[in-house]
């Protein structure tokens, strides 16, 4: 999106994301180059692997090492199905899109209303002018506050629902008995009141439920391998659907087994 110059990347997603723990150094560093591919062109990139070492910077062969890996995180895209997205980001770029049409809206019709000053008349607030208002100024500056809380919200899809105090206040009493049955499972102790407000969002159904308790139930014992720092949040863990993602056990790096090998290397 070359309207915004920055992506609202969220450090903590990254953190704990399965792309940042599972991928080798080279992994993160062509999957990171192709999402901010995406970010600047729209949502869409090139299928053509050629194409996509170009993009970042890398040799054809280090790029055909890295694919593999880092290809789990691209689909087709939805409405060119020739090139790839990546869902999330899909999502951020739509909804930032439209937070801007909507500021560029709001504003131009606040400037229309000053400009008119109430009367119909076109003719301009002559104190207001001198003062250095003009309406196409007062088109990108009206509701910048209103785009700043977009931009500067929290992590995940929590930035479009209502913060975790009101969460709790408006929960139903089968989500509040689902969360704590939940919540005694995961693998990570940390940020309730985030991780109750962002499984009330996603669990409104009990087959829902059952299916978070399975996923939850099949990662624990490669999550709980993990040094906790490692391990995601529920919120950003509810907010991605990890709960869908396959159980699998954690890749070694290939220099470390060679230094560390296990016993059944011996």
């Amino acid at each position: 999106m070359r309207d915004l110059p920055y992506v609202p990347f969220f450090t903590g997603d990254w953190l704990a994301s399965s792309a940042r723990v599972d991928m080798m150094l080279a992994e993160r560093a062509i999957y990171l180059d192709l999402l901010f591919q995406l970010w600047e062109r729209g949502g869409a990139i090139p299928s053509d692997e050629n194409k996509l070492a170009k993009m970042a910077l890398v040799t054809p062969a280090e790029f055909a090492a890295a694919w593999p890996e880092v290809k789990k995180y691209f689909v087709a895209h939805p409405d060119e199905p020739e090139k790839l997205t990546n869902l999330k980001m899909l999502d951020v770029i739509r909804k930032q899109a439209d937070v801007h049409a909507a500021r560029s809206n709001s504003g131009r019709r606040g400037a229309e209303s000053r400009w008119h000053d109430g009367k119909g008349d076109g003719k301009t607030d002559g104190k207001a002018v001198a003062n250095g208002w003009h309406p196409e100024t007062e088109t990108e500056s009206e509701s910048k506050t209103e785009a700043d809380k977009h931009i500067r919200a929290p992590q995940g899809d929590a930035r479009d629902c209502p913060p975790p105090i009101q969460a709790e206040k408006k929960a139903r009493a089968d989500q509040a008995a689902w969360f704590a049955s939940w919540w005694e499972i995961y693998f990570l102790k940390r940020g309730r009141k985030a991780a109750f407000a962002a499984f009330c969002r996603a669990l409104k159904t009990e087959e829902r439920f059952n299916e978070v308790m399975e996923g939850t139930r099949a990662q624990s014992p490669e999550m709980l391998k993990r040094e906790e720092k490692h391990r995601p949040h529920g919120s950003t863990w509810l907010n991605g659907e990890r709960w869908l993602d396959p159980a699998e056990e954690p890749r070694r790096d290939p220099i470390l087994d060679a230094m560390y090998p296990s016993k059944e290397q011996l």
